[in-house]
């Protein structure tokens, strides 16, 4: 049985983050971000950095407003708030590769 270290998995989460969403914001110098996501599916084996700006909420609320088949809160749901959408989806995520090693049981204490 392997001990996971925390205290590194917080620092490693912390200093990715930072590295991600620092790449995204320099990326997009011009456009306002409202906010940034950390995400992971059910296994917990990759995590995935997201954000989104105004601009880019603005560009895709105006190609499916006017298809018709999206309701305000359907494009409030699905393309403002939800992090799968978003323009910037998973951008960064090479970032994460220290905290998914450690995750991934390559970065374990043995007991």
């Amino acid at each position: 049985m392997a001990e996971v270290d925390f205290e590194l998995l917080r620092r490693l989460l912390a200093e990715s983050a930072r590295r991600a969403f620092s790449k995204l914001r320099e990326m997009r110098p011009n456009e306002t971000f409202y906010a940034f996501a950390l995400y992971t599916v059910d296994d917990a084996v990759v995590l995935s950095p997201s954000a989104n700006t105004e601009e880019a909420y603005a560009r895709v609320r105006s190609k499916y407003a006017s298809s018709g088949k999206f309701t305000e809160a359907g494009l409030l749901g699905n393309f403002r708030w939800s992090p799968y959408d978003w323009e910037c989806d998973c951008v960064g995520v090479e970032a994460f590769d220290p905290v998914i090693a450690l995750i991934n049981d390559r970065g374990v204490r043995p007991i």
